[in-house]
């Protein structure tokens, strides 16, 4: 079981009292939830900034946020957790949570710091001299050439992508826990379009944590071999666009909003199919979520994006294990551009023929 007396155990207790204050007593607002988000995306920032910057045990990294402060990571986990406070709208949690912060993080700060200045003792004692623990106050040190990579290991390893994507939700979940507040399970039907349309963005969110997890951590392939194939695609797809136009219950009356989200989406799908090619199987899937939405079925919506963010991952599983040599696992990704025209021809006649007949 989780403790509260260390950085896992800090969050997780941290956002179950902030839930529940959201659900039981009701103290988060839409304004607590818009003023702790920026705090929230500007942790998410700036951890996978460090990250990608960091060489650990090698040396004292200088370069990107540790040109600032000597702990970004801490820095980044104060912002989302303070953040995550803010949201909640429960003063007494804005009170505790710097106490139980600094009690929490001050010795692991202490800890890492007594076994770097053990490691580079001459370079971590000018460093720490020049630059500030978790604040940037001090002057930055003088930027290098080589800083942050997507390809460092700290990023590649497969944690920090899903951790990024479900810290980037809290916001999405917070909303949805204030509205359960307000108006019970009816907040998720169709008579509530834009709580329904959270609860869409958060689910796919999370769902696309778990499969960066797979892919990265766990380099496992996501969907079984016969998803893989064009057939597959092709019948999900028109699976996608049946249910869209066939199912008349569960709607949402997005109105405008819903025309002006398909139109968005629609357009930038083809401009990734005319301009870039390799991204074929990117615009499928926002076509596909397009209509979800156009037909003003958005819970439909994850479906799509799951499906093609699996396919993009496991096409990359196959790239990789063609690279490695790994014959048995190797593969191309079976892009067919006539299926897009299909999809978009058929999607826009299906969503017509619903606003027309069913409606």
């Amino acid at each position: 079981m989780k403790s509260p007396i260390n950085r896992g155990g800090l969050r997780f207790y941290l956002v179950i009292f902030a839930l529940a204050a959201t659900v039981v007593a009701g103290y988060a607002t839409p304004k607590s939830i818009l003023a702790g988000a920026p705090l929230v995306i500007l942790g998410a920032a700036l951890h996978i900034w460090a990250k990608g910057c960091l060489h650990q045990n090698l040396e004292v990294t200088r370069v990107g946020p540790y040109r600032y402060v000597r702990h970004p990571f801490y820095t980044a986990n104060a912002l989302v957790d303070a953040g995550v406070a803010v949201m909640s709208g429960w003063w007494a949690l804005w009170i505790a949570l710097p106490i139980w912060w600094l009690a929490v993080y001050i010795p692991v700060i202490r800890g890492e710091e007594a076994f770097l200045a053990g490691q580079f003792p001459a370079d971590y004692a000018e460093y720490k001299k020049r630059i500030w623990m978790l604040i940037p106050l001090g002057r930055p040190l003088a930027k290098q050439s080589e800083e942050f990579s997507w390809q460092n290991r700290n990023i590649a390893s497969g944690k920090e992508l899903p951790r990024a994507l479900r810290i980037l939700a809290y916001p999405l979940l917070f909303y949805a826990a204030s509205e359960l507040r307000a108006f019970g399970l009816e907040t998720f039907t169709q008579d509530h379009p834009y709580q329904l349309l959270a609860l869409s963005a958060l689910a796919t969110m999370y769902g696309a944590a778990w499969e960066l997890e797979q892919h990265l951590k766990r380099g496992a392939q996501i969907l079984p071999d016969f998803m893989q194939r064009i057939e597959a695609r092709a019948i999900a797809a028109a699976a996608i666009i049946a249910t869209a136009a066939g199912v008349s219950y569960q709607e949402t009356e997005l109105g405008n909003t819903a025309i002006a989200l398909s139109s968005a989406a629609l357009g930038l799908s083809t401009f990734l199919f005319l301009t870039w090619r390799q991204a074929a199987l990117s615009a499928e899937c926002i076509a596909l979520a397009a209509f979800a939405v156009l037909c003003e079925l958005v819970w439909l919506a994850p479906l799509p994006v799951l499906l093609y963010a699996a396919l993009a991952l496991d096409a990359r599983h196959r790239r990789s294990a063609a690279l490695a040599g790994n014959a048995a696992e190797a593969g191309a990704a079976d892009v067919q551009p006539s299926l897009y025209y299909v999809i978009f021809v058929v999607g826009m006649a299906a969503s017509i023929v619903k606003e027309v007949l069913l409606d």
